[in-house]
């Protein structure tokens, strides 16, 4: 059975640590990036079952990535983490499932469980 395959795009490296720490304990095998354009970079060469994308970063936000999956007819499952106080501005996306930071354990777990991945 082939695990499964998390990106992680956060600009904070101990958030991305963090987040890669709690999903290998989920049983998944997990990539971090540190800006959009990293993961921009990334997604032609690997394939994720989930990306987890942060909504606030320097160099865009997760919509930047949906926009390029759709150009690029991926698939990709895709949970975006956002401030509480802006949590309805992302609700909106069809495309994307949300979780509010700062992530709880049991939010990513259930919200992975959701996505069935």
């Amino acid at each position: 059975m082939t695990q499964r395959r998390v990106l992680v795009m956060h600009e904070e490296p101990a958030v991305c640590a963090y987040l890669k720490d709690l999903l290998k304990y989920f049983g998944y095998e997990v990539d971090c990036v540190l800006s959009c354009k990293a993961a921009i970079e990334r997604l032609p060469v690997q394939t994720y079952d989930v990306l987890l994308l942060d909504t606030a970063m320097s160099d865009g936000n997760g919509t930047r990535i949906i926009t390029w999956l759709k150009e690029h007819v991926r698939r990709d499952r895709v949970i975006l983490m956002n401030d509480p106080l802006k949590h309805s501005k992302w609700m909106d996306l069809g495309e994307a499932s949300t979780l509010t930071k700062p992530v709880q354990p049991s939010d990513l777990k259930r919200i992975l469980q959701m996505a069935a991945c």
